[in-house]
């Protein structure tokens, strides 16, 4: 879906998209986050976007769900407009603030998806809190609980919680989580990922969720999780403390094994400790933090092994820490790296 350019097709391409027709019927957290951004760059892109929605809808039956009243159709997409420019006139890469992202996202999950499932417009609002490279970010959740998000990461969640029911983000990248605990209710707390479900009712844990697969760590309490399109007989984990669980729902690889959680969880921190991985591994994690391409001399060196720390925020404090505990030069060339 990221691949097609959607600012060029017409109403009638749109109608005849299967993304879009999932979008409009049955959305992903995945599409929500997709036409959010899409609309922050071409907010021109509305009114076709709205019509083309209007005839998916009416196709299948679900005509009376299309419209929104006008008055609050023409309020929400001049909040579009003007956060759109008042993110463009700071001049700098655009990381969206909670209240913009806010003002954002009820225009598009709440005026273009939200009405329809009856719930309110106005009144929950679908925050989004993103780091760029390099960067962590601490934030506290409606119900206390606290969050510290890694760099080049996404957390969603809605601005209010009902007392009493489950509490429920959705997670892209890394993220610290120490979950207030709510006994009188029971009310548990979810981390929603592309592979799997975290549910806790109040714990301390860690959640990886990137391209290659999903990786928790528990460091008190406990935790169950969900796993995506596995059997049913395999679907359900408990983890206990000092448990780190790793899954991938596209490979169907799964590992679980007892580490020190919180050394792997050192990060928020901002320390990187490296317990004996490899220089592949560790160029990995530069290329997740730091946005920067990852080359070796050779496969031998890719595959040597560094026990030692280094600053989770400071790239060139890092890359002098690797040279001087292994002995080795590491070439910086723009936004490449190269390991000799």
């Amino acid at each position: 879906m990221n691949n097609k350019n959607y600012a060029d097709f017409i109403i009638d391409q749109l109608v005849e998209d299967p993304d879009f027709q999932r979008w409009v019927l049955d959305p992903t957290t995945e599409d929500l986050l997709f036409w959010q951004e899409f609309l922050v760059e071409a907010p021109g892109q509305l009114e076709k976007i709205t019509e083309a929605r209007r005839m998916v809808l009416e196709r299948h039956g679900r005509s009376g769900e299309a419209e929104l009243p006008t008055d609050r159709k023409s309020a929400m997409h001049r909040r579009l407009v003007q956060n759109v420019r008042q993110e463009r006139s700071r001049k700098r890469r655009r990381v969206l603030s909670l209240s913009a992202a806010a003002s954002v996202l009820l225009l598009i999950l709440a005026g273009l998806y939200f009405w329809q499932s009856g719930l309110p417009t106005d009144d929950n609002q679908l925050l989004v809190i993103t780091t760029p490279y390099g960067q962590t970010e601490k934030a506290e959740l409606p119900d206390g609980s606290v969050v510290i998000l890694n760099a080049n990461s996404r957390l969603s969640y809605y601005e209010h919680w009902e007392t009493g029911a489950d509490r429920e983000v959705w997670l892209e990248g890394e993220a610290h989580f120490t979950v207030e605990p709510k006994p009188a209710t029971g009310a548990k707390f979810l981390v929603n990922t592309s592979d799997l479900s975290v549910k806790v009712l109040g714990t301390v844990f860690n959640v990886y969720a990137r391209s290659q697969g999903t990786r928790v760590t528990l460091e008190e309490g406990k935790v169950t999780l969900e796993l995506k399109e596995v059997p049913e007989d395999r679907s359900i984990v408990e983890m206990q403390p000092g448990d780190q669980v790793r899954f991938s729902a596209r490979t169907q690889e799964f590992s679980d094994e007892e580490v020190d959680a919180t050394a792997k969880n050192s990060w928020k921190d901002g320390i990187i400790i490296f317990d004996g991985i490899t220089l592949g591994e560790l160029g990995g994690i530069i290329t997740e933090t730091f946005g920067m391409e990852v080359t070796f001399k050779d496969e031998q060196r890719s595959r040597q092994t560094i026990t030692g720390a280094g600053p989770a925020d400071d790239l060139d404090l890092l890359i002098q820490n690797v040279e001087k505990a292994l002995k080795i030069n590491i070439i910086q060339q723009d936004s490449l790296l190269i390991f000799n």
